[in-house]
């Protein structure tokens, strides 16, 4: 009976280490390379959300080293920006990336 309360506690909680951006466009890429970091910063034509209150959320940021799949969301987010595609994206809601909000997943609309 426990296992089975805890189940439905958790299958109609809130979505865990995620919060979504509205729909929106991204108005701004750069990509950034050091020593031993590679990835993107990205901003949005909306807000962008914060919920991990990073001590800035101007941008978004992903790394290469925070992402299974960083080749894919980055060929996502470049397809999305050179067509002006609208796109929400995730947020983590509990992590940073280098003091900005850390983008987990994008998805790219019509």
């Amino acid at each position: 009976m426990y296992k089975l309360a805890l189940t439905i506690i958790f299958l109609f909680s809130a979505p865990l280490f995620a919060a979504d951006t509205p729909v929106t466009t991204i108005s701004m890429l750069r990509g950034f390379t050091s020593t031993d970091v590679v990835g993107i910063y990205l901003k949005t034509a909306d807000t962008i959300p914060n919920p991990a209150q990073c001590a800035s959320n101007s941008l978004i940021r992903m790394a290469k080293l925070d992402s299974a799949d960083f080749d894919m969301q980055y060929s996502l987010i470049l397809a999305a920006f050179a067509a002006n595609k609208r796109v929400t994206l995730k947020i983590h809601d509990t992590e940073c990336s280098s003091s900005y909000p850390k983008l987990i997943n994008t998805v790219v609309y019509q």
